[in-house]
């Protein structure tokens, strides 16, 4: 037996030697060192080892290991999270690997993030793209794998999280802002690390929802189709000036203020609603109302906010009874945030006088696939679409040249920083972890319901913890009847969480 001092990180400094359950040496070079940061902690531990100085330890649970040094050996090492399984019994020097690729199975996989992500990759990592989603029953394609890379209508619930464990699975890479598809508590468990892509083109979600607004009161689709139709009348088409009109923005996170700013220009006057005002919506001249003075006094309503227990359903019969007669409605963040069904009363009666969507609360077995050969089988969505006044896309939000550039080298940044190929902590910076259930009571529709999610990211789901701890949600109880975790609109620090896409 010889003596190993094992330098570990102040901020793991919870780790005991009982929670090192699993480690052995192994002859492998490591990839990169990682470098020492600021006081360490030290354990002493005690192992067999071969005498090999390009030996690298393996630890369970433990993803930041700075420095080791052993007797006679002065020198960095650095651990894969990916290896961090129990050692077996009896194995021999000879039984060690090499160092391999890592791989990665890609689910939900589009031609053009096929492109995307074989132009980024310039790490050692090997995707597996896969066309289907992530679901139980598609788990198993994930076998051998150390990460799986998902995206926003992928199911990575309790089941799916125990299977991926069972598999070895650890790591689930999401390619887009938003959580809410995720169990965190399972994921917690199961020791499997999640990250996510916080921010990646913001202005692609607000110019879109700006882009909608226009389409729809000016009936430019409609227009279009007519003309090719060689229908060159304007009756129907009308619209109204957005000069002096008012504009109300539920949700004033960095999506929400881009689109107020860009809707300042038409000479509109600006109303937002959050629990978390922003200065810098201020600054563009919006100004802050109660959300039933909101909903009162808009002749747009704007949505982007997370989605959240409060936040669901937010748009029905009773909120759209506050609203003027006319009102045109738009959604680029959070399908659920409206009830459909009380949205088709409301179009069938003209209250609401246009709806633009480009999320839908059943979008997960619809979006991102051809139906055109089929009879869909969703009545409600089939019914929003008879409408002359109802423009849908189909979660298009976020999609620029710019953004698929940005989510793919920031996933790819995720992976490689996890499993040790790069020297930075960018995982960390990006991982997402357990919030604790808040306790604040629900509140009501005359006052502001739902936070930008700026404010829910910041203060209620990242931490640069290694261990995933537990920290408390702002506003209200988070959604998820599964996993109590927020929704997330995918673009913003706000999405695929268009938090978009």
């Amino acid at each position: 037996m010889k003596l190993g001092i094992c330098r570990l990180p102040s901020s793991t400094s919870q780790y005991e030697v009982s929670q090192i359950d699993a480690w052995e040496w192994e002859r492998e070079t490591p990839r990169r060192p990682h470098p020492s940061q600021g006081q360490s902690d030290l354990i002493q531990l005690f192992a067999s080892f071969v005498d090999l100085p390009s030996s690298v330890i393996k630890l369970r649970n433990h993803q930041e290991i700075m420095e080791t040094s052993l007797q006679h050996i002065e020198r960095d090492f650095f651990v894969r999270p990916y290896d961090c399984l129990p050692s077996q019994q009896g194995s021999s020097s000879s039984s060690t690997m090499a160092s391999s690729p890592c791989k990665v199975a890609f689910f939900s996989a589009k031609d053009y993030d096929k492109a995307s992500f074989t132009a980024h990759n310039h790490h050692d990592i090997d995707f597996e793209f896969i066309n289907a989603r992530l679901t139980q029953a598609t788990a198993g394609l994930a076998k051998g794998c150390h990460a799986v890379c998902v995206f926003i209508n992928d199911e990575v619930d309790a089941a799916v999280v125990e299977e991926l464990n069972k598999m070895g699975v650890r790591q689930v890479a999401l390619r887009c802002a938003g959580f809410n598809n995720v169990d965190l508590a399972a994921a917690e468990r199961c020791n499997i690390t999640v990250t996510r892509v916080p921010a990646y083109s913001p202005h692609a979600v607000a110019e879109h929802a700006v882009g909608l607004m226009l389409c729809l009161n000016r009936n430019l689709h409609r227009a279009f189709n007519r003309v090719r139709d060689r229908n060159f009348t304007l009756d129907g088409l009308e619209g109204m000036d957005f000069n002096g009109k008012t504009f109300g923005f539920i949700g004033t996170g960095k999506i929400g203020c881009l689109t107020a700013r860009i809707c300042s220009g038409f000479g509109a006057n600006i109303l937002g609603s959050d629990p978390y005002p922003d200065a810098e919506f201020e600054k563009i001249g919006g100004s802050y109302a109660p959300m039933v003075e909101l909903l009162a006094a808009s002749d747009v309503i704007s949505l982007h906010c997370p989605l959240t227990a409060e936040s669901r359903h937010l748009i029905d019969h009773k909120t759209i009874g506050q609203m003027k007669t006319g009102v045109i409605i738009i959604n680029t963040s959070r399908g659920p945030v409206i009830n459909s069904k009380d949205m088709i009363e409301a179009l069938k009666s003209k209250k609401v006088g246009g709806l633009a969507i480009d999320v839908y609360e059943g979008e997960a077995q619809l979006f991102f696939e051809d139906w055109s050969n089929e009879v869909i089988q969703d009545d409600v969505i089939a019914r929003l679409l008879t409408f002359p006044n109802v423009l849908v896309t189909a979660h298009q939000a976020f999609f620029t040249y710019e953004a698929l550039e940005a989510i793919a080298k920031t996933t790819i940044g995720n992976i490689a920083s996890f499993d040790g190929q790069t020297p930075d902590h960018q995982w960390l910076d990006n991982q997402v972890v357990n919030p604790a259930p808040s306790h604040t009571p629900k509140p009501t529709h005359d006052a502001p319901l739902v936070s930008g999610v700026d404010h829910l990211v910041k203060k209620a789901v990242i931490t640069h913890q290694v261990t995933p701890i537990l920290t408390h949600a702002d506003n209200g109880t988070p959604h998820s009847e599964r996993t109590g975790v927020p929704f997330m609109h995918d673009m913003d620090v706000d999405t695929p969480l268009s938090p978009s896409v």
